[in-house]
């Protein structure tokens, strides 16, 4: 099992017999943020892992943790990345097949450090991937394109989860783009869903339910993806005090949520959180905008107790969490 930030960063303190009251003030921290380090409960920023390094002589292991191609890299890899770097044009396969590694390695660390802690080195390598999208080209230029839409849907979520919208919307347009380029009809949808997300964080519930809708347009797209934005655009009829339709686009969601099983073959990378806590969740937020705060309770502490481990403190749930405490004061 490979060990977060917070675990490594506590065996190496205890390792080198330091307190954390002691460390803490090496590093100009307070005693409870690297209680919260070493918890897994708030990110850790690169200069501060920097310090935490040199106060425990760890020669740098915990700022490669915030860099998640230090995770699955080989030397061969970075080699060919850095030439990739130099001549864009030299980009093959196997670079293709590094870069998605790294993209995987970069979403399960969110989960575990936040979003903050992985966004600049996921900036680095966005841009990456837009050099190499101006000069690709021939056989090769789908998949680079492709990837780079995947890169960039991500960068527009990091952006979204420490509340940066106007530049996380414009990640999520860029993400459109080359995935309509690359015909990638599901990351199409995706990234109509995330702005609709968008919508309902900032309380838009017209555009909310409408980028919804067309995320579901095209059949072609994976039922996953359509089943996550039925419940979207049933919990923007719920806000927009719409029961009924809320509870027949719930329906529609529920017989599409039947059907993933039969398409795991080709769920998209980005839906691995896709599972039943999740759908729970859905269901639990849903109740909790259509005013149903006993059901809501249920569902959302349901789900929240059954998310994976690497899940359950992540910082998305932080919403769940929040709407689970609004419904239990409201019953």
């Amino acid at each position: 099992m490979v060990e977060s930030f917070g675990q490594v960063l506590r065996r190496l303190r205890e390792s080198a017999d330091v307190s954390q009251r002691d460390l803490a003030r090496r590093v100009f921290i307070s005693q409870t943020t690297l209680s919260r380090y070493e918890s897994d409960r708030q990110a850790v920023d690169p200069s501060t892992a920097d310090r935490l390094d040199e106060a425990l002589g760890a020669d740098g292991a915990l700022r490669a943790l915030l860099d998640p191609g230090s995770a699955v890299l080989t030397s061969d890899d970075r080699g060919r990345l850095a030439r990739v770097t130099e001549r864009p044009r030299a980009v093959d396969s196997s670079a293709l097949g590094a870069l998605a590694a790294v993209l995987a390695e970069s979403r399960r660390m969110e989960d575990t450090l936040g979003a903050r802690a992985v966004l600049e080195p996921t900036l680095g390598y966005v841009r990456l991937l837009e050099s190499l999208v101006v000069d690709a080209r021939g056989v090769l230029r789908p998949a680079v394109v492709d990837l780079a839409a995947q890169w960039a849907q991500f960068t527009g979520w990091l952006h979204a989860a420490t509340d940066q919208l106007p530049l996380s919307g414009r990640w999520f347009d860029r993400a459109l783009e080359w995935a309509t380029e690359a015909d990638n009809v599901t990351l199409q949808a995706n990234a109509l869903s995330y702005k609709g997300h968008l919508a309902w964080m900032e309380g838009h519930v017209g555009p909310m339910i409408g980028l919804s809708r067309a995320a579901q347009r095209n059949p072609a797209v994976h039922v996953g993806q359509r089943a996550f934005d039925a419940m979207q655009e049933a919990r923007g009829h719920a806000m927009a005090g719409n029961p009924d339709q809320a509870d027949r686009t719930l329906d529609v969601a529920e017989k599409r949520i039947a059907d993933i099983p039969g398409r795991t073959e080709d769920a998209p990378p980005w839906s691995y959180y896709y599972g039943s806590a999740f759908w729970t969740l859905q269901r639990g937020m849903i109740y909790r905008y259509a005013g149903r705060n006993q059901e809501a309770a249920e569902f959302l502490a349901a789900g929240l107790a059954e998310l994976p481990l690497d899940q359950r403190d992540a910082e998305w749930t932080g919403d769940y969490r929040h709407a689970l405490e609004v419904a239990v004061t409201r019953i």
